[in-house]
């Protein structure tokens, strides 16, 4: 090994590290290596999107995507694992075609028990119950309307109406 090339204090090769992190050649061929990867992963993931469309009978992307997830009740992340493509890709790919993105969660089993769930407990702390549904029947038999349980409750006359008619063995969805 030749010593002249690391000097005691290491400053040769300081500099010489130095030099090759801060090259703007070196760092404009990275940042094209980057980009040029990005975009061969990029198409790969559309091109197996528009496979996975195709072998559910759907030629076109748009026509596949507003069939499963535009009109359907399956979620982005659901339908992003049946595609075997990434949620950003499929993320993408649904704004490309104008398909309207839905809130996380909005069109789930576990989204929407989870919206009752929680709507439940917001209503029965409001009127210091421990039991919403006990709650309700009392008041339906002491002789409240419907509408006066929604208005006391902050909820609608069908959200009251599902809640007296859920069965009361059962634990709250």
């Amino acid at each position: 090994m030749d010593d002249r090339l690391h000097a005691p204090s290491g400053l040769l090769g300081d500099l010489n590290l130095l030099a090759r992190r801060t090259s703007p050649q070196r760092r404009a061929a990275q940042q094209e290596e980057l980009r040029s990867g990005r975009i061969t992963q990029r198409r790969a993931a559309r091109g197996r999107l528009r496979e996975a469309l195709r072998e559910r009978g759907y030629p076109e992307v748009g026509q596949g995507l507003i069939a499963l997830y535009g009109q359907g009740r399956i979620g982005m992340e659901a339908l992003a694992r049946q595609l075997g493509v990434g949620r950003g890709t499929l993320r993408d790919a649904l704004v490309e075609q104008g398909v309207a993105l839905r809130a996380s969660g909005a069109t789930t089993d576990t989204g929407r028990r989870s919206r009752i769930t929680a709507n439940i407990a917001k209503a029965a702390a409001a009127v210091g119950a421990a039991d919403l549904r006990r709650w309700l029947r009392e008041r339906r038999a002491e002789g409240w309307s419907l509408r006066r349980l929604a208005e006391r409750l902050d909820r609608s006359v069908p959200w009251v109406q599902a809640r007296l008619a859920e069965d009361s063995t059962q634990p709250a969805p």
